[in-house]
């Protein structure tokens, strides 16, 4: 009888993946397994260096790309007090901005917001435009970290090529647009954490779980209460895997 495998059937998931589990319980080591033993291209954001992996090319965002690129980065670093309206304006015409804030149409705030949003596109496409994979490394300042992330990210949603990303703690990101945004560009989203009190529940609620050793709350907090499902008992290397076939999966990093 035809065996399925679990792995396989977790990566070509349309579905994000949420990787969560405490430091040093094993995440990046089946991240590292995983990606190497299946051959579907992949990009990392590995800014801890845990990664091992040769650099293939460097990319470098083009200027007939920056008008393209500019809303996607808007979206990923959208703040919820941001006005849609006003940032449909700044997209359509970012010189606005400097006169909104002059007329105080909208809230000094909000608008303080959106232009350093703006502020940091401009110094990323004249001095950081470039980026290596499938391994991207912190070549920037870390005060530009997030908005750097929010770049490449909005570039490769440009590009229609089927890969994996792997982001790791950016819950300062928009990660329901990206995810939404990732599965309409032929994207697979693989989001790590170790702490679930800050990701979005649309991203608990439309994700494969992937569970290692972490607090017995966090179950429920994921939304699962079966008495088998005992997180905290977890060694290292071992998980569940919820919400993919409607099944609850218990498995070994040894198993990939």
């Amino acid at each position: 009888m035809f065996r399925k495998n679990i792995f396989l059937e977790l990566l070509n998931d349309p579905r994000p993946i949420l990787i969560v589990g405490q430091t040093g319980s094993g995440k990046t080591t089946l991240i590292k397994k995983l990606l190497k033993k299946y051959s579907t291209p992949f990009i990392v954001f590995d800014y801890n260096d845990e990664y091992d992996f040769p650099v293939l090319k460097e990319v470098q965002i083009k200027s007939s790309e920056f008008n393209a690129v500019l809303p996607i980065f808007l979206s990923i670093l959208l703040d919820k007090t941001i006005p849609q309206q006003l940032l449909y304006l700044v997209i359509k015409n970012p010189r606005d901005l400097e006169k909104y804030i002059s007329l105080g149409l909208y809230d000094r705030r909000v608008l303080n917001a959106l232009k350093l949003r703006l502020d940091s596109f401009k110094e990323l496409i004249e001095n950081n435009n470039i980026y290596n994979i499938p391994i991207v490394k912190m070549i920037i300042p870390p005060i530009l970290r997030i908005p750097y992330t929010a770049l490449v990210i909005a570039h490769r949603l440009l590009l229609k090529n089927r890969e994996i990303i792997v982001l790791e703690e950016t819950q300062s990101l928009n990660l329901g647009f990206i995810a939404e945004e990732g599965r309409k560009a032929n994207k697979k989203f693989i989001f790590i954490t170790n702490n679930i009190d800050n990701v979005d529940l649309a991203i608990i609620n439309n994700s494969i779980i992937v569970l290692f050793r972490c607090l017995p709350r966090t179950k429920y907090q994921l939304g699962f209460t079966e008495n088998y499902i005992r997180p905290s008992r977890l060694r290292f290397g071992e998980f569940y895997i919820l919400n993919l076939e409607n099944k609850i999966h218990k498995k070994n990093i040894k198993d990939v």
